[in-house]
């Protein structure tokens, strides 16, 4: 999983009230986790929910597997190394500033994305 993050609405650079959350809006169906973070990005307590509502939850989910972080420390709290054990999930790290050596994704695909979605 690589997260590309794009927001529900897109309303611009104009910053009304940094004091706000913003929820996406919609109606969704049961199956559909929706979580933010006050400042729309991803902590430990996320991190931990992700790995529960989603990683675990996938086919084959109860099975031993490999999941690939980047050195990012919300992803790297005792916490999450936790619950990682926990769920039979072995936690890979991949080293600061190699990202665009192993996730080739990131630095093609993903950031002409990202940039051509900000031009629009």
């Amino acid at each position: 999983m690589d997260e590309t993050p794009v927001n529900f609405d897109m309303v611009g650079a104009l910053m009304l009230d940094n004091r706000g959350v913003r929820v996406p809006k919609g109606c969704y169906s049961p199956e559909v986790v929706v979580k933010m973070h006050e400042n729309e990005w991803i902590d430990e307590e996320l991190m931990v929910d992700w790995l529960e509502l989603v990683w675990k939850q996938r086919p084959g989910g109860q099975k031993r597997s490999l999941l690939v972080f980047d050195s990012f420390e919300g992803h790297l709290t005792i916490s999450v190394k936790n619950k990682c054990y926990k769920i039979n999930t072995v936690l890979g790290v991949i080293p600061s500033g190699l990202t665009s050596i192993v996730q080739p994704l990131d630095v093609s695909i993903n950031k002409s994305f990202k940039d051509q979605l900000h031009e629009k």
